[in-house]
């Protein structure tokens, strides 16, 4: 039987039903946006690297289930540097997600309670959000070896767009 490896996050989790905080972050030219800027439904998935093959397998798999929702639009955050992410993750070939890096201001992690003390890096978890940035669904991954659940994501994206 595996362990479980459970870890220490920064804050408590945020819930469904409220605001994503403000939040400013990398895209993928280093440029700084402002998540708020993001007039769109939207999915954000934290992972710990774009260097574990075994997480951005799953990713890959994600990938192909979401090509259907073209009005949500997915995003992809590590904090690793915006160079790091690009090599990591070129080789997956991701076509419906955008890489987002938290790697100098932290804000996602401060502000999400998606930072992991013990291994310096966010935790995996999955954030849908509405137009109007509230946070329609959440779940955070303390095993890092749990997979996102795709059934579940996939009925709250329907939800989302009132499918």
């Amino acid at each position: 039987m595996q362990k479980k490896h459970l870890y220490t996050r920064n804050l408590e989790p945020i819930t469904a039903g409220t605001r994503l905080p403000n939040i400013v972050i990398f895209d993928n030219h280093e440029e700084e946006i402002d998540l708020h800027m993001i007039k769109k439904n939207k999915v954000y998935i934290t992972v710990p690297s774009f260097g574990n093959h075994a997480i951005m397998n799953e990713i890959a798999k994600l990938d192909t289930i979401f090509k259907d929702f073209e009005d949500i639009d997915f995003y992809l955050i590590s904090n690793e540097p915006v160079y790091t992410q690009k090599r990591l993750g070129s080789s997956k070939k991701l076509k419906t997600f955008k890489f987002l890096s938290d790697f100098k201001l932290r804000n996602f992690a401060r502000y999400t309670g998606t930072y992991i003390y013990e291994i310096s890096s966010l935790v995996k978890s999955i954030f849908i959000i509405n137009e109007y940035d509230e946070i329609k669904y959440v779940q955070y991954y303390d095993d890092l070896y749990s997979n996102i659940d795709a059934n579940i994501v996939v009925k709250e994206l329907n939800n989302l767009l009132d499918i």
